[in-house]
């Protein structure tokens, strides 16, 4: 999934950038989200939430421009679990 819309962040209020979505039980999440930041980023960071819980964060905090943003999740899924990822600075 990509999205080349612009998404401007300024309150401190999560953004959902992907969900929610339900994923199936016994199912293997393989999760590979990057962000790029076209202008300077100051303490933003991008979580993965299962079942409303932070299970995986990154967070980027840089004064140049571009910058990119990584986040990296695998695992087993055992019960029906809502999922989404955010963004907040």
């Amino acid at each position: 999934m990509t999205n080349e819309n612009d998404i401007n962040i300024s309150d401190g209020s999560p953004i959902a950038l992907m969900g929610p979505f339900c994923i199936e039980a016994d199912t293997v999440l393989d999760l590979d989200f990057t962000a790029t930041f076209d202008n300077e980023v100051t303490a933003v960071m991008v979580s993965l939430m299962l079942n409303h819980l932070v299970v995986a964060q990154s967070q980027v905090n840089d004064q140049s421009a571009p910058s990119n943003l990584h986040l990296r999740y695998r695992g087993r899924i055992t019960d029906e679990t809502q999922a989404m990822v955010v963004v907040t600075t």
